[in-house]
């Protein structure tokens, strides 16, 4: 598309039009379907499914606990447990459930868009969601224990999320822009220390998101119960508007 115009036109009279934005559909979700990438699912399709194994905390005698099971009738990953206080650090510690691959799907293809779950919650007032997309790092585990803090541990993304209340019981969408990813942040409490807008090389790029080696989901930072059920995590492109 070279041009784009607007006219009045053949017709007498004064004229006056406001334009917020112009864009682009489909008669259907196909357009939009075809870029979307899905990065785990847990209905047993393959390449997008893989094994998540729960970890707690095992920093300093960490006390929080949590489970991962996977409901193959509702086709859900269930994420329960509760985070406490590490008792030598009278802070809240963490749990997390992680899966590892060769490389998850390549989602080189939308950089420019978001990171997309598809979850619900019995407890969404939880402070402490996140989710990480590991690639580049050295070790995975490391990365996501150091938080690029330490030497060679570089490449674990991290970024927080909440889940919307739901009065009806239905899986709410969460888009997380990738810029909202940083993988320079505290091994203590999640948070971040650069942000990607600040430092480019935390940022989720293109060549990141080609070779994704592990994907996490966390409940980090704020002590309290968590239950969290996840349908989808995909990569998808943001809306556009010219």
């Amino acid at each position: 598309m070279k041009t784009l115009s607007i006219w009045a036109e053949g017709v007498a009279g004064d004229v006056n039009l406001e334009i917020k934005s112009i864009r682009a559909t489909g008669c259907d979700n196909s357009v939009q379907s075809a870029a979307e990438v899905a990065l785990a699912t847990f209905d047993g399709a393959a390449g997008t499914t893989f094994k998540f194994v729960e970890l707690n905390d095992p920093v300093m005698g960490g006390k929080s606990t949590g489970t991962w099971n996977v409901d193959m009738a509702e086709k859900v990953g269930i994420f329960d447990g509760e985070v406490v206080n590490v008792p030598s650090l009278k802070a809240p510690g963490f749990i997390k459930a992680a899966a590892d691959a060769k490389y998850f799907p390549d989602a080189s293809s939308v950089a420019a868009g978001d990171i997309v779950l598809s979850v619900r919650s019995s407890t969404p007032d939880y402070k402490g969601f996140r989710v990480t997309v590991v690639s580049g790092a050295v070790s995975a585990s490391f990365a996501c224990a150091g938080g690029g803090g330490l030497p060679l541990s570089r490449g674990c993304y991290k970024a927080k999320f909440s889940v919307p209340k739901s009065s009806n019981g239905e899986f709410q969408t969460v888009r997380l822009d990738m810029r909202a990813f940083s993988d320079l942040w505290s091994s203590a409490t999640g948070e971040h220390t650069k942000e990607c807008a600040d430092d480019a090389s935390a940022c989720l790029t293109a060549a990141k998101l080609a070779k994704i080696q592990r994907i996490e989901v966390w409940a980090e930072g704020a002590a309290g119960k968590v239950h969290l059920e996840v349908q989808k995590i995909s990569a998808e492109p943001n809306s556009m508007v010219v």
